[in-house]
């Protein structure tokens, strides 16, 4: 069986949630099933990043067997309450992101109900992707442009190192609104 868990924290950070979802995947892994992590960057407790990861759009990497997939963050060590929520709220966005990128079918058609059903008392409003694994996105586009008209734009960002780099960003609009 495949296995797709969504955490907000899993090792190398330490607390609870971690730990748990971590022998859990690990117990599943020994059972003979397909695991897969999709988490942010780790920086619990600090909101700093762990030496040896960076903030990227996503990264992979395998740990005792369970794919990770981690997804950038925002990230701020005041830990303010309105960071915190703003954390918590992109995390979202970037695991629906993740997932649409890794193409998890299972997910592909919840997630465009949840856009469709948090945007529909929100007349003009629009969704804001940024990607830069854009081949691996394309399928999750291809399933919103049904709903929504997309707008794709190429601008030039920073990478963590300060290097130029172009991003694209979609804009969704849907298509009553468009």
């Amino acid at each position: 069986m495949k296995i797709l868990f969504i955490s907000h924290y899993f090792p190398p950070e330490v607390n609870a949630p971690a730990n748990r979802t971590f022998e859990h995947a690990k117990r599943w892994v020994a059972d003979g099933h397909e695991v897969t992590v999709i988490t942010g960057v780790p920086n619990h407790p600090k909101g700093e990043i762990f030496p040896g990861y960076r903030n990227a759009w996503m990264q992979e990497e395998n740990l005792d067997g369970i794919r990770v997939i981690r997804t950038w963050m925002y990230l701020d060590p005041r830990n303010r309450n309105v960071s915190r929520s703003l954390n918590y709220v992109l995390f979202l966005f970037t695991v629906i992101a993740a997932s649409e990128a890794l193409y998890i079918p299972e997910l592909h058609a919840p997630l465009i109900t949840l856009f469709q059903e948090h945007l529909e008392d929100a007349p003009g409003a629009q969704i804001v992707l940024s990607c830069d694994r854009c081949r691996e996105a394309m399928p999750f586009f291809a399933k919103a442009q049904q709903d929504y008209r997309i707008q794709r734009t190429e601008t030039t960002c920073r990478t963590d190192a300060g290097e130029s780099q172009t991003c694209v960003l979609y804009r969704m609009l849907r298509r009553t609104d468009a």
